[in-house]
């Protein structure tokens, strides 16, 4: 049942990236990319903020207790938001997504394989392999057409 779970917030989160993508575009393409990147992370921390407070604050309390290169991932989004509002215009929200998601599943495959960034070890296989591998051939087909 939680495998499951799991398959379908991931879902979720995969529905909401590809809606993100295009909307955050709109912003990009209207005001710039590190405006986009601005008013996405605004509405995002102002829903965290309304929800952390519903919901107790979670563990927020313990922040001094995580490294400092984890945080990071806040500024990658500048690089996330910009990459896509540059390449949507050019080569479609399709190709964009299909590079993009190519380029995650191998990142996630190295992450997994090596168990960085204290993720549970998930040894690289020949069919793990074959499935990234059909996933950047069908970005490549997408991205031909």
């Amino acid at each position: 049942m939680q495998y499951l779970l799991a398959i379908l917030i991931g879902i979720i989160g995969g529905a909401a990236i590809g809606f993100q993508v295009p909307l955050s575009n709109i912003t990009g393409q209207r005001l710039g990319p590190l405006s986009s990147v601005f008013l996405v992370h605004f509405s995002g921390a102002i829903l965290s903020v309304i929800i952390l407070a519903i919901s107790g604050g979670e563990n927020i309390s313990e922040w001094r207790s995580i490294a400092l290169y984890p945080i990071i991932a806040g500024a990658l989004g500048i690089v996330i938001i910009s990459s896509f509002i540059f390449t949507i215009p050019r080569i479609g929200t399709t190709g964009a997504l299909g590079l993009a998601i190519a380029v995650q599943l191998i990142i996630g495959m190295v992450v997994d394989h090596f168990g960085l960034f204290e993720v549970t070890l998930r040894p690289m296989n020949l069919p793990r392999l074959g499935g990234v591998l059909l996933l950047l051939a069908g970005a490549w087909i997408i991205l031909r057409n």
